[in-house]
């Protein structure tokens, strides 16, 4: 054979194997295309039967098993709630929101200011004598003080000498209104501190607890309180002063009106209903006080050449009015 026929033959060969590779491939890819095309194919629409669904429930729907011909089949089954089960829910709702609400009126109860109204007999008792302390040692404030004695002579000699020294006496003993205004602690206009206007005059105030027989107190529409003691019966001799109504109040003192050559021998003066009153402003600042004393019966022996024997009644109040 010629190498021409061997060159005829193997380009011939060639050109077979690139026919079929190329058949393959066009077979491939029109395969790959009609596969395509079966995918993107348009669905055909199918009727919508309506169906049945059934009632909505609070419950899971139980599922129940049913032999079918000796195998177990699973079927979904809804139950309504019985009558009682609702009304059980809806009763624990109602407990709820009662619970709810009490918590909250507990919640509010609980975070209310504490009243600043005193309460108890001891703790009354301690704020008003700790208010009137305070006044005596502050230094800046003013003070109103009307003082009224009121006495009735029950007993005297016709003598005019003795009714005209009583009748003296008497109206010495009444004091004028009176204004004070402290600064530094001391009223410029009498010279006096706090401490000696205000009763008891010259001492702290203090007293037993079992000598005050009642003991109130009271709110006042402005966030203050108001304070009321009362006092037992006390008396009050010329040497030996009232125990506790020397250290509360101001006891009737005679002594500074004493007129000369006369001499005192004997002195009783019962204090009965002795009544205090002191209003405190929210701050605890005392704004005013009252003081009633009721003198039963003050008898007295008195000497003037001869021994006179006097006895009257009456009552005293004080009025106290301060500013700051």
């Amino acid at each position: 054979m010629n190498q021409k026929k061997i060159i005829q033959i193997a380009v011939i060969t060639v050109v077979g194997v690139w026919i079929f590779c190329l058949s393959t491939v066009l077979s491939v890819s029109m395969g790959r295309r009609m596969l395509a095309a079966q995918t993107t194919a348009p669905a055909v629409t199918v009727p919508t039967v309506p169906s049945t669904t059934a009632p909505t429930t609070t419950e899971p729907p139980s599922t129940t098993r049913l032999p079918v011909g000796g195998n177990i089949v699973m079927a979904d089954v809804s139950v309504e709630d019985p009558d009682w089960y609702v009304e059980e829910q809806e009763s624990i709702k109602v407990s709820q929101v009662i619970e709810a609400v009490n918590k909250t009126n507990t919640t509010e109860k609980t975070t209310k200011p504490k009243s600043n109204v005193p309460n108890g007999k001891k703790e009354i008792i301690k704020t008003y004598v700790d208010g009137v302390n305070k006044l005596k040692a502050s230094t800046d404030f003013s003070l109103y003080k009307d003082d009224k004695l009121n006495l009735t002579i029950d007993k005297m000699p016709a003598e005019s000498i003795a009714k005209s020294m009583a009748e003296s006496l008497m109206q010495q003993v009444q004091k004028k209104p009176i204004t004070y205004n402290f600064v530094g602690g001391v009223d410029s206009g009498t010279g006096k501190n706090p401490n000696e206007a205000i009763a008891p005059l010259g001492v702290s105030a203090a007293v037993e607890e079992s000598a005050v027989t009642s003991a109130v107190a009271a709110a006042t529409e402005d966030g203050g309180y108001k304070i009321t003691l009362l006092m037992i019966p006390e008396l009050q001799t010329y040497t030996t002063p009232a125990k506790n109504h020397s250290t509360m109040v101001e006891v009737v003192d005679i002594t500074p009106y004493i007129p000369k050559g006369l001499t005192v021998k004997t002195l009783d003066m019962s204090y009965t209903g002795t009544k205090i009153e002191a209003t405190f402003d929210k701050d605890g600042k005392i704004t005013s006080m009252v003081h009633y004393l009721k003198v039963e019966k003050a008898e007295a022996t008195v000497n003037f050449i001869i021994d006179v024997e006097v006895i009257v009644h009456g009552d005293f109040v004080s009025n106290y009015t301060f500013s700051y």
